[in-house]
């Protein structure tokens, strides 16, 4: 009878050792992602571009009040006198007076009479003003909105687009 009841400390004692080193393996790895802000809500907001079908959209950066970003066009022709704007609120439209009318801040791009074939792209910066954009923001205040494109092309002007939907925390 002895050696029975010690049999089934043993199988008792290796099935707690067994699941403790597990539990005790879990709760270090589950600790360090919650130390490294994984769990964190604020920490999945970040910085995004997400470009419609045809566009290029990377490396968003709010500093200073300045937007920094490339954009890019895969539409099969080339865009002539173009010019970004990034419009805080979701309205439609792309000149200076749509926007202006529906309380938005326009901010224009440097690229005025450039040419920008399809497939390429431009690195950007977009200077808004004080309500659109603060010259010294809180750092990891988000900020979201939309890049239209204004261009011409093979004879028609002022043709407008959306070109990406953005996300971004200040640094």
């Amino acid at each position: 009878m002895a050696m029975k009841l010690h049999t089934k400390a043993q199988s008792a004692m290796e099935y707690l050792m067994t699941y403790g080193w597990a539990i005790l393996i879990i709760s270090v790895v589950l600790a360090s992602l919650f130390s490294l802000g994984v769990f964190n809500a604020g920490s999945a907001l970040s910085t995004t571009c997400l470009p419609l079908a045809g566009y290029t959209c990377t490396s968003p950066l709010l500093h200073s009040g300045t937007l920094y970003i490339t954009v890019g066009q895969a539409t099969g022709i080339s865009w002539t006198n173009t010019v970004y704007y990034y419009d805080p609120v979701g309205t439609t439209g792309c000149s200076l007076a749509a926007f202006s009318a529906s309380g938005t801040t326009v901010v224009n791009s440097v690229w005025n009479g450039m040419t920008l074939a399809s497939g390429f792209s431009n690195t950007i910066d977009m200077l808004g003003d004080t309500t659109v954009f603060p010259s010294s923001p809180a750092s990891g205040a988000s900020y979201s909105g939309t890049i239209w494109a204004s261009y011409n092309s093979a004879g028609l002007s002022n043709l407008c687009v959306q070109v990406a939907t953005i996300s971004l925390k200040a640094v």
